[in-house]
């Protein structure tokens, strides 16, 4: 994994503004708005209006601001080349984003060193304030002093001329402060958050004082327009949001109401704050202290992930910069407009029972934006901003799987959280085969074979993952044996002839009953039928095996997993990898001549390798607009990947680049570009990356042939991953329980764990 520098931008610095209409329905909230239909006849909508900023490939984009209807930004650019950086401080008014300008701070640097740009802040009075960041020069083979870093805090006037500079080292007073997020309010004062602890400096730059914020971390500073100061926090109930007292300065009234948010809360207008969540904008009254829903991202064409700041103009709009893991960074402009004023695209629905997947929310957004007929609507099942309570998931589950049987089904379903064998036995999914067949962007030759297999249950295709892990256990072929693949009494075998040892580290009697129903839940619940088994013998044994473990595990803080599995304390390893390093992470972590992945037990003796899938959906059965769907499956199938997709890809392309690319050795080389030696006489490489577990760290060289025909194998046996219902395992968990606290016997509680997952399952099958 190789570093790459990251910071901030101007490189030549040409802008292509390449401004796209979107013409979808926004929701809209607010006091003054109706609610808005369906068909959008009614109430308002946002529009929005998308300017994309080209800045090049070799520069980068920090701390970017809208503030006066300005953007604001830290621009840095590196230059492989020379090694060398540049920051520069930038702007560009909102209503010209073609125009440049590049503040010439004149910041002096002593001899040897370099200076850099860090956070920035304005105040009311048009003054700005800069983290000044003093670094030596690195030469190689010098050491250097903790002392020779210095951060200062350096104010300036609307001229751009300094006003003073402080050393934060004179100021700081708690061990490792550094400054996480800076804002200004009350009478002139700037306030710094390092930890959990508020520094507070006057508009001389004299310190002031120091507040705790009584919090483990603090997540943002925030301000109003008149001047209020807010602390973003993490505390017993959430995420929350704490007024300080900025003529006291002490933290004051803990403010209710405060919704999903990803931290993106700025001055609103009149007093209010804007609050950016994954989902949704809202705008907080801070006199009643209510939430109200202004927009909905995905809805508005962008992902809330990719939101980095947000502004709302005098002018009524909504301006929000954007961008992601991909360099596109771009400023939207959101216009409200009459509903009936948008021309109306058809809605397709996707079910998901969590609207927040990032993955999920990029890829609506980009078909979205693309399709001239249809518009993707989300609709979630658990409401993420609602206080969670014991019937939540439950209910939520209930109602997702009456609408998937009944009149309510959506053309699109997100199954990553749903069992795949259930809905599929209920003939909810569409079969893919025909659909894959007929591509030419995601044909079923472009897959690979066992993973499309994989997900061929009852004989229709019912999905075809993204991306996806593998999942097995590893153990030491001296003590596992050469063949994957083993029974649960072969495994208890084990534990009773390695008497002192642990089976798999960390092991307590209820996760031990977990792990094996995860792997192995198909054996007891046969959803076609309707019918299961947990009175069986197998399922007894299961209850035995995991009566041999403790109620509670001790960990031993002087002695890491790792090291307890090279010692042979601990036997077997869980080991779930989405890519070639990983999997070889877990091998070398035995330090071992030979590993064994074994598997999960199974009945049948054949080794248990699962396949979790990430970013997979299907079509429904029931949806009047299939070939309008199977659009989006072919959008996220066609190897144009979201910036959030990881794991392996399904594609085969894709699948052997990722093997080529591991087994690449990158070389060291001196100045003249020749190959080094080691005093063997062999290249000299260097890691591909770095891994670390707990106290044990290791490099990762190039990948051999072996262990990318290792990974092959798993993938060509691995079958898919249940999920089963959080019910189903609650229902085994509180009836476990009295048999690990020998109140009843196994046989007891099997036929307990019967009765109720028949009854469960008979009502949601």
């Amino acid at each position: 994994m190789k570093d790459k520098k990251y910071g901030c931008i101007k490189k030549g610095m040409s802008l292509v503004i390449a401004i796209v209409m979107a013409m979808g329905l926004i929701a809209c909230g607010g006091k003054e708005t109706e609610e808005t239909t369906s068909n959008g006849t009614t109430g308002y909508v946002y529009v929005p209006q998308f300017q994309t900023l080209d800045t090049g490939e070799e520069t980068h984009i920090n701390n970017v601001k809208i503030h006066d209807e300005k953007l604001y930004y830290i621009s840095y650019t590196y230059d492989e080349s020379t090694q060398e950086s540049k920051n520069e401080f930038i702007y560009r008014p909102l209503d010209a984003l073609e125009n440049t300008e590049t503040l010439n701070l004149n910041m002096e640097t002593p001899e040897g060193f370099t200076s850099g740009i860090g956070d920035f802040t304005f105040d009311k009075e048009g003054n700005f304030y800069i983290m000044k960041h003093i670094s030596p020069i690195y030469i190689e083979g010098m050491e250097y002093k903790e002392s020779d870093y210095k951060t200062f805090l350096v104010k300036y006037n609307a001229d751009f001329q300094e006003v003073w500079s402080v050393d934060l080292a004179e100021i700081f007073t708690e061990e490792n402060s550094y400054v996480q997020n800076m804002i200004t309010g009350g009478e002139n004062k700037i306030y710094l958050s390092s930890n959990n602890v508020i520094y507070v400096i006057d508009g001389a730059g004299s310190f002031v004082k120091t507040i705790s914020a009584n919090a483990n971390w603090i997540n943002g500073l925030t301000a109003t327009s008149d001047g209020r100061v807010f602390v973003v926090q993490y505390g017993n109930s959430g995420m929350e949001l704490v007024e300080i007292d900025t003529e006291k300065d002490v933290m004051g009234e803990t403010l209710q109401g405060i919704p999903d948010t990803n931290n993106e809360i700025r001055a609103g207008l009149n007093g209010t704050l804007l609050m950016g969540g994954y989902n949704k904008l809202y705008e907080y009254d801070l006199n009643t202290q209510e939430a109200m829903e202004v927009l909905d991202w995905v809805e508005s064409n962008i992902h809330g992930n990719s939101v980095r700041d947000i502004s709302m103009l005098e002018d009524g709009r909504v301006a929000v910069y954007c961008d992601d893991y991909e360099g596109t960074s771009e400023v939207v402009f959101l216009t409200k407009t009459e509903a009936s004023k948008v021309p109306q695209k058809k809605i397709l629905t996707l079910a998901t029972l969590y609207g927040s997947n990032s993955s999920m929310q990029e890829a609506v957004v980009n078909f979205n934006k693309k399709n001239t007929e249809y518009v993707i609507k989300i609709k979630e099942y658990i409401d993420e901003t609602a206080e969670w309570t014991e019937s939540t998931y439950a209910d939520a589950l209930n109602k997702f799987h009456a609408d998937m049987a009944g009149g309510d089904c959506p053309d699109l379903i997100d199954l990553s959280m749903v069992n795949l064998k259930n809905i599929t036995a209920k003939g909810v999914l569409e079969d893919l085969t025909p659909y894959l067949k007929s591509s030419e962007v995601a044909n079923i030759d472009d897959f690979v074979p066992s993973v499309l297999n994989a997900y061929k249950i009852d004989g229709i295709q019912a999905t075809v993952p993204t991306y996806f892990m593998v999942d097995t256990l590893l153990g030491r072929t001296s003590v596992v044996g050469e063949e994957p693949g083993w029974t649960m009494e072969e495994m208890i075998a084990l534990t009773k002839a390695n008497p002192g040892k642990q089976l798999m580290h960390g092991m307590t009697k209820e996760r031990a009953l977990q792990t094996c129903l995860m792997y192995a839940s198909d054996s007891f619940i046969d959803y076609e039928s309707g019918t299961c088994s947990f009175d069986s013998p197998e399922f007894i044994q299961f209850l035995e095996f995991a009566n041999c473990f403790d109620l509670e595990y001790e960990y031993n803080e002087d002695e890491s997993f790792p090291q307890m599995l090279q010692a042979g304390k601990v036997l077997l390893s869980n080991a779930s990898f989405s890519d070639v390093h990983a999997y070889q992470m877990y091998y070398l972590m035995f330090e071992a001549d030979g590993v064994t992945p074994i598997g999960y037990p199974t009945a049948d003796g054949k080794p248990g390798v699962f396949l979790s899938g990430n970013e997979i959906y299907g079509i429904s059965a029931q949806s009047e607009n299939k070939d309008a769907a199977w659009k989006f499956l072919e959008s996220v199938l066609s190897g144009q990947s979201t910036s959030y997709g990881w794991g392996f890809p399904s594609r085969k392309e894709q699948l052997e680049e990722m093997f080529k690319e591991a087994c690449e050795p990158e070389y060291q080389k001196n100045e003249n570009g020749e190959i080094l030696m080691d005093e063997e006489g062999n290249p000299m490489q260097y890691p591909k990356t770095s891994w670390g577990y707990d106290n044990w760290d290791v490099d990762i060289y190039a990948a051999t042939q072996e262990e990318i025909n290792g990974i092959r194998h798993l993938i060509e046996i691995a079958r898919p991953l249940s999920r089963e219902s959080e019910e189903i395992y609650a229902i085994i968990g509180e009836e476990a329980a009295p048999y690990f606290a020998g109140q009843k016997s196994a046989e007891e509680v099997a036929n307990i764990i019967q009765s109720r997952v028949r009854i469960y399952v008979s009502e949601n099958n």
